[in-house]
């Protein structure tokens, strides 16, 4: 699993690219000023969590 820390302005330039690399199992750390603040992760489903 790929985590990826990128910065609030670039995810918001690049928002759908992101999400599909998210759905595709990568973690994005999202960080501003060099504080990291959310993560994006895939879901978990109720399948998985068992």
């Amino acid at each position: 699993m790929t985590v990826l820390q990128i910065d609030i302005s670039e995810l918001q330039k690049r928002l759908p690219s992101y999400l599909k690399q998210v759905e595709s199992g990568e973690i994005i750390q999202i960080s501003t000023n060099g504080q990291v603040f959310p993560r994006l992760s895939p879901a978990i489903n109720d399948a998985e969590a068992a």
